[in-house]
């Protein structure tokens, strides 16, 4: 289960993860915490993914050139 916590003297949240009796700790670089709640929530199901040999769920970035030049190569121009 994915825990979140503050440092002494810090605003930014923190998350502890336990997971296979092994444990994972960063920062989820925010003050906000219902944004912490949920990075450390994906994190978690970033560890669990890799741990079970699937790949980490990601954004893909796909650039308007590449968008474009696959427009203007289709057959519906």
């Amino acid at each position: 289960m994915a825990s979140i916590y503050r440092k002494k003297g810090n605003d930014i949240w923190y998350y502890s993860i336990t997971y296979g009796g092994k444990r994972y700790q960063g920062t989820t670089k925010t003050t906000d915490k219902q944004s912490a709640k949920l990075i450390a929530e994906a994190k978690q199901t970033d560890i669990a993914r890799e741990k079970n040999y699937l790949p980490a769920l990601k954004k893909t970035v796909v650039r308007f050139t590449t968008l474009r030049d696959k427009y203007l190569n289709s057959d519906s121009v």
